[in-house]
């Protein structure tokens, strides 16, 4: 498929501390296959610490990001307490979710989590990407 007719993706990242920042943002906004239609953090110094790329919605309420127009897909990069809940909205209102670690606070709330995203169809992915990295392989 010609570049000019790849689909991007619509994504809210519903957490924006320093790492959310540091990584997550950074990645969202230099993939040209996703579009960042919403942030939402408690914290409105860290949404003004985001300096969203115009058109992004900013909001303290994740439910709103989620519910944006266009968002197909949720990373969830909030306080860990928080996670499998943001996680188990968004794929019950009908989006992807990238998780970070941990996905749960506890193993049965993880597999009821992954049940759910089989039984919807959905994506939900755990974000453990050093578990990868090459330099930790050799190691």
């Amino acid at each position: 498929m010609p570049r000019s007719e790849r689909r991007t993706l619509g994504v809210a990242l519903l957490g924006c501390g320093a790492a959310a920042r540091q990584y997550h943002l950074r990645a969202l906004r230099a993939d040209p296959r996703v579009r960042l239609l919403a942030v939402a953090d408690p914290s409105t110094a860290a949404l003004a610490a985001a300096r969203l790329p115009g058109g992004a919605r900013a909001t303290r309420d994740p439910g709103e990001a989620m519910a944006a127009p266009g968002v197909e897909a949720a990373v969830i990069a909030a306080s860990t307490p928080v996670h499998e809940a943001l996680a188990r909205a968004a794929i019950e209102g009908g989006l992807h979710a990238y998780v970070e670690k941990p996905v749960a606070l506890d193993t049965a709330a993880a597999e009821s989590l992954a049940a759910l995203a089989r039984r919807s169809g959905r994506i939900c992915a755990a974000g453990f990407n050093y578990r990868t990295n090459p330099a930790f392989a050799r190691l």
